[in-house]
């Protein structure tokens, strides 16, 4: 849990970045390139979010239908897993690209 609740931050921060200078984060390559990259970075940030979000609907529907029909339910237990495992490896990509940005 805390695992997950850092990397929301992580992807929080990036997102924060990505808009605040999205024009300069890869501007030391050619323009092809650093449009190829920009628009890399964006979209692994898209799939983050995206993940985040089905990871709190999977969780929130699970406690709910395990509330009212009294037995564990699985399919959304399942989901939820497999999307926070997707969150933290596109914020990992997020933050990769974003150093690499960064450093070049």
């Amino acid at each position: 849990m805390l695992l997950g609740f850092v990397f929301l931050l992580i992807w929080i921060w990036l997102v924060w970045e990505y808009r605040r200078r999205k024009a300069s984060l890869f501007s030391k390559d050619e323009s092809a390139a650093a449009a190829v990259w920009l628009k890399l970075f964006r979209r692994s940030l898209w799939l983050g979010g995206i993940a985040a979000a089905v990871f709190a609907a999977s969780v929130l529907i699970h406690n709910a239908a395990s509330a009212l029909m009294g037995i564990e339910e699985a399919v959304f237990f399942i989901a939820a897993l497999i999307a926070l495992v997707a969150f933290v490896i596109t914020t990992g990509v997020s933050l990769v690209l974003y150093v690499r940005g960064r450093l070049r």
